[in-house]
């Protein structure tokens, strides 16, 4: 490439615009599998958490006949206790010591409505129960104890033995203080030497309150003996409770089992709070593999998967079929265009010729009028060498637009030289004129002072071509046509004036687009709809720009380039 040459690449607007397709089709195909899959997803998840819930609600309701039994229990104990203390004299010694002798009961603690102890006498207390009875003592005088059948919240119940060594006894009563005046007896528990304690109290009108305290290994033993054991569960058979434990406030394990192997799964599957007044515990359920896999078994997952996957292909087989039929258009069109460029090459050598001999034959007619009366004969056959002389290069200039659309993606270099800018309006404008006058134009010529640009001469010519060209089809009706010249600080505008029907404003910019005709009735100009797009695309090649300028009359083309 010399240094006065340059090339600048220009893109083929159909490329361009298929491309550009191609890339939101497929964006927004895509954008619609994510937000398919990501719904999918979610609702996949939701199903999934709603199956594992009713898992382990059905799991959970395996659990209650250990609680039923824990509750009859205690209601054996209670049932054993009113039989035993209808009514507690705490002055007679021989009812005192008949209710000691039962197993079921470590401690029997009286104390009047003022909170004091009535019994045992303090003075008859073995040193290591002080502490127990006076936890007793507190627990009645300040009925800082929930009865049963009131509500006791998860908080006072899993109050930890660390808070109470913590804090003391007192503090810790008060802090989960009740009323009782609800009832007049049930069951309650206290944390002592690090062990849960178990008391039953009731209150009698006339004397205070009472309480029995069960002794722990008593109760638990009880409790654990109510429970089935692996034995029993081995003769029952398979069972869906793989393995169940029952843990204490802090995690300790009471009674537990069922199959060990199990117990490596963890969370556990369902939890379930044990009855009061040991709500502070639960119960910890490990399925078995097939119960936790039937029980949590959605079968709509597979079909959420399946149709998801479905409605993806068939998304992503549209984007195929969009883009290869696309594709196949734009082959399609790529030959066609190669075909009307070859066609067009072959058609400029006959041109050309036409051309030349119709360039000769006018000559020699000239030099051979010379005869009077051969003078009407003669001046007919050169109009008629006109008539061939214009319509070929008509033809010529078509089929140079037609090649320059054909090679808009891959543009020769410009051939840069300083170029007369008067001289090449002139130039085409004698090209024009004899067509124009013949059809009435009244051409205008405004010329400026001597301007000189660095520019391509070829492909300014070509850009005026279409603009005249362009007035001389569409703005016959208003038989004038101006061209002037105006220099400015660092470009040359050129503008072409008609008084034809002008262009809608809103067809302004449209007009520069390829194939685009504003009308396409029988009556209008017959065209191929490129000229104006080539005079823009040459005028920014050079640096410039064609524009179409508001006008009161006619169209007014403007068109600038760098000096």
């Amino acid at each position: 490439m010399t240094p006065s040459s340059k090339r600048i690449p220009v893109e083929n607007p159909s490329n361009r615009h298929v491309n550009k397709t191609l890339i939101a089709l497929w964006t927004l195909l895509l954008t619609a599998i994510a937000a398919i899959a990501v719904l999918a997803v979610m609702w996949n998840a939701q199903r999934q958490h709603d199956a594992r819930r009713r898992a382990t609600s059905l799991l959970a309701e395996q659990l209650q006949p250990f609680n039923r039994d824990i509750a009859r229990l205690l209601g054996d104990y209670e049932l054993q206790f009113q039989r035993l203390v209808p009514q507690v004299e705490p002055r007679n010694a021989a009812q005192m010591s008949l209710v000691k002798r039962n197993p079921t009961v470590q401690h029997i603690v009286v104390v009047d409505t003022a909170g004091q102890l009535l019994y045992p006498d303090s003075d008859h207390i073995a040193p290591q129960d002080r502490s127990l009875i006076s936890d007793a003592q507190l627990l009645l005088a300040d009925q800082a104890f929930l009865p049963a059948g009131n509500e006791q919240s998860a908080a006072a119940g899993n109050r930890s033995r660390t808070e109470f060594a913590t804090n003391g006894p007192v503090n810790f009563f008060q802090s989960n203080k009740r009323s009782i005046n609800s009832s007049s007896s049930g069951w309650t528990t206290w944390y002592h030497q690090r062990g849960i304690v178990l008391g039953y109290w009731w209150r009698q009108e006339s004397i205070g309150t009472s309480m029995i305290i069960v002794p722990r290994a008593r109760w638990v033993a009880d409790l654990i003996a109510e429970l089935p054991s692996q034995a029993e569960l081995d003769q029952a058979g398979p069972t869906p409770i793989g393995f169940c434990q029952l843990v204490d406030v802090e995690g300790d394990v009471i009674y537990q089992w069922g199959d060990l192997e199990i117990l490596s799964k963890t969370p556990p599957d369902a939890e379930l709070p044990v009855v009061q007044p040991l709500d502070g515990w639960r119960w910890k359920l490990f399925a078995s593999a097939s119960e936790r896999q039937f029980s949590s078994y959605d079968s709509s997952s597979g079909a959420i998967a399946l149709g998801v996957t479905g409605l993806s292909l068939a998304l992503v087989s549209l984007g195929l079929f969009a883009t290869v039929n696309l594709r196949r258009q734009m082959r399609l069109a790529g030959q066609r265009v190669s075909f009307v460029n070859q066609v067009s090459h072959e058609l400029r050598t006959p041109l050309t010729n036409i051309r030349m001999y119709a360039d000769l034959l006018h000559d020699q007619l000239q030099r051979e009028s010379s005869a009077f009366d051969e003078v009407a004969t003669e001046s007919s056959l050169i109009q008629r060498v006109d008539v061939i002389r214009d319509e070929s290069e008509r033809l010529g200039r078509l089929i140079n637009n037609v090649l320059q659309f054909a090679h808009a993606d891959k543009q020769p270099p410009l051939h840069l030289t300083d170029v007369d800018i008067n001289e090449v309006v002139d130039e085409v404008l004698t090209t024009f004129e004899p067509q124009l006058i013949s059809k009435g134009f009244r051409i205008e010529r405004q010329p400026s002072n001597v301007m000189i640009a660095r520019t391509d001469r070829a492909a300014l010519k070509q850009i005026l071509v279409n603009l005249i060209g362009n007035a001389e089809k569409y703005a016959a009706d208003g038989k004038f046509l101006s061209v002037s010249t105006h220099q400015q600080e660092a470009s040359i505008e050129i503008c072409v004036d008609d008084r034809g029907p002008g262009v809608p404003a809103h067809l302004h910019e449209r007009i520069f687009e390829p194939f685009f005709r504003a009308g396409n009735r029988l009556e209008d100009p017959a065209g191929t709809g490129i000229g104006l797009s080539i005079a823009r695309q040459l005028a920014r090649q050079l640096g410039g720009d064609c524009k179409l300028r508001k006008s009161t009359v006619g169209a007014c083309f403007s068109v600038c380039i760098n000096r």
